[in-house]
């Protein structure tokens, strides 16, 4: 990724061009100083459908940015994960309300809201600065998170088809962790090398530091292998969001 593309250049560039073609403004210098002071600012974000959302590293800061404003200009300290979809729909198109589910999903289990094994038990109020917190990570790393539970799903089921654990309950003990931790930064050395998502990924001693972490427990019970994968990509991303929650645009 080069310096133009890193910072999304080519992206503004390419709208802002298009959005000239169609509007035909009167003064398209005008018209550039002001789209560029909306990417600065970053309500250029408002109102656009989630490709362009998700376009540049900055345009997914600026929409966390601009969704956490919204929320925090409501006086209720919770809201239900529909909600939070809800107000995301009034200022966007086409957003994906899988990562709105992450990140309710991540934040139910991780403040122990709700029993992740039990999934008929009805949404609950989560409290918007935690939500807000796991949304932004959820949101901006969303590619390499899929990632993440994809190879932590194939390290588990290869480990667990040597396991003489019930595939209807999963037991994981600090060995089974350290084993997985193992086939899990194998596996995910190898992706990354030829990975090439639309932002960047976390740094080599943030992946460390998170992967650490993440499979330092001494036990970790789940109802299925699936559900094995995403606890531990949800300490993953708890992990993540303690040392890269205030990071923004540069």
């Amino acid at each position: 990724m080069d310096y133009l593309d890193e910072h999304g250049l080519p992206v503004y560039i390419s709208d802002v061009m298009s959005r000239i073609n169609e509007e035909k403004p009167q003064s398209i210098r005008g018209f550039m100083l002001d789209y560029f002071d909306a990417v600065s600012n970053g309500t250029n974000v408002l109102f656009r459908d989630f490709t362009y959302i998700k376009a540049t590293p900055r345009n997914r800061i600026s929409f966390a940015a601009q969704l956490a404003s919204i929320v925090n200009s409501n006086p209720k300290d919770s809201y239900k994960p529909a909600d939070y979809f809800h107000m995301i729909e009034l200022i966007s198109t086409g957003f994906p309300v899988e990562i709105v589910q992450r990140a309710s999903d991540v934040t139910e289990y991780l403040l122990g809201l709700r029993d992740p094994r039990n999934q008929s038990e009805p949404a609950v109020a989560l409290p918007k600065k935690s939500f807000l917190s796991y949304f932004k990570i959820c949101f901006y790393y969303t590619e390499f998170l899929d990632l993440t539970e994809k190879i932590l799903l194939s390290t588990s089921l290869d480990h667990f088809s040597h396991s003489k654990n019930s595939m209807a309950s999963i037991i994981l003990n600090s060995t089974d962790l350290t084993n997985l931790k193992c086939l899990f930064r194998s596996q995910l050395q190898d992706q990354l090398t030829t990975y090439s998502p639309s932002v960047k990924i976390p740094t080599t001693q943030t992946i460390h530091f998170c992967t650490e972490r993440t499979f330092s427990g001494n036990q970790l019970m789940a109802s299925s292998i699936a559900q094995s994968a995403k606890l531990i990509t949800f300490e993953f991303i708890r992990n993540l969001c303690l040392i890269e929650i205030n990071f923004g645009p540069k």
